[in-house]
């Protein structure tokens, strides 16, 4: 394995792999914040729906640093998951 990665070292220019890698690692958090922005906040609590917001915002600003290391970008996606799970749903009681 660490032939082929001194291979495509040398092969390859720095900004060739830089401007592939990030899109494709990626992927999950893009996922993520599709499915959370899906959500609508009528339905559930202010305080619920303000951390998937938060959430959001984070991934959000992961998504656009190009400088993103993979355990930023898989951390992003995690706190975003967490947050759209934890939503809590407005209670019929409620008007």
């Amino acid at each position: 394995m660490a032939s082929v990665f001194v291979v495509l070292k040398v092969n390859a220019k720095s900004e060739e792999v830089t401007s592939v890698t990030p899109e494709l690692f990626k992927t999950s958090l893009e996922k993520a914040l599709t499915v959370a922005k899906a959500y609508d906040a009528e339905n559930y609590t202010e305080e619920s729906f303000a951390d998937l917001q938060d959430a959001m915002d984070a991934a959000e600003k992961v998504m656009d640093n190009q400088k993103a290391t993979q355990l930023e970008v898989n951390k992003a996606a995690r706190v975003l998951r967490a947050a759209y799970v934890s939503l809590e749903p407005v209670s019929a009681d409620v008007i």
